[in-house]
């Protein structure tokens, strides 16, 4: 049965997903590679050698095809960290299994067993249990929760014509004078800004602090959408997030690696 699964596996052609994209980045003097997936929203770091592996899973290679390959290149790999890395790429939905027509065998990665059903969820993680899985999951829910709501691009852009020069050298500028004027008053009137501030535990003005930073949230969240579309980064989706319970407004920026 062993001879049987690795024959299969080592038969079975894997490309990477068309919607993975790759940037090379340059990190204290180390080459890396980000790989995106941008319909999960995923990204993932890889080294020169695995970036070198992922480049021959174009469809047309078997698993024993890149192992030869991979020696010729003079990748120190085993043949068992080929086809353990070509696994965790398809089980992490950034590469698939392609078949032959008529051929057995339903996609299960490139690691030996026997294999999985069509559509079936990809085999969980060695040690790893169901009843573990289910509670990440639902500790994750429970920690964060996002509701979309809004296209961020759409918003972004329209916002971005009117105070996109905001974010400007100019912009900045003013800003950095606005913020050493406001603590140069407050150094001035420390007495009557200590007053202030005790009154923030007032009862009475709780309503009116909450409304004040719920609008001061938002404004901040536009600011992050509208600074990354000045800079050319794509904006994802505007909402409201639970985190520990708590409502946030969010949006998402995630591209901004790219910068």
């Amino acid at each position: 049965m062993d001879d049987e699964n690795q024959d299969s596996s080592g038969s079975m052609r894997v490309a990477m997903d068309p919607k993975v994209t790759c940037l090379r980045r340059e990190i204290g003097g180390r080459t890396t590679y980000v790989i995106h997936h941008a319909a999960m929203g995923k990204f993932f770091q890889l080294g020169a050698e695995e970036y070198r592996v992922v480049c021959l899973l174009d469809g047309t290679r078997t698993l024993s095809d890149i192992v030869r390959l991979v020696e010729q290149y003079g990748i120190r790999w085993e043949d068992k960290e080929v086809a353990e890395f070509v696994s965790k790429l398809v089980t992490s939905r950034l590469a698939k299994p392609i078949r032959d027509p008529g051929s057995e065998g339903t996609g299960q990665p490139p690691s030996g067993g026997e294999p999985a059903a069509p559509g079936a969820t990809p085999p969980s993680p060695p040690g790893a249990s169901a009843w573990s899985q289910r509670s990440v999951k639902l500790l994750s829910m429970v920690i964060s929760q996002r509701f979309p709501l809004f296209d961020g691009q759409a918003v972004a852009t329209r916002l971005e014509k009117r105070f996109g020069s905001l974010f400007s050298l100019t912009g900045t500028f003013c800003w950095a004078i606005l913020v050493f004027s406001g603590l140069a008053i407050v150094a001035g009137n420390r007495k009557e800004f200590t007053e202030e501030l005790q009154r923030m535990f007032d009862p009475g003005i709780w309503l009116v602090l909450l409304a004040m930073w719920v609008v001061a949230k938002i404004i901040h969240e536009l600011g992050h959408a509208v600074a990354a579309r000045h800079h050319g980064v794509r904006v994802g989706k505007l909402g409201i997030m639970f985190f520990f319970l708590a409502p946030l407004a969010y949006v998402d920026v995630t591209d901004a690696w790219k910068l």
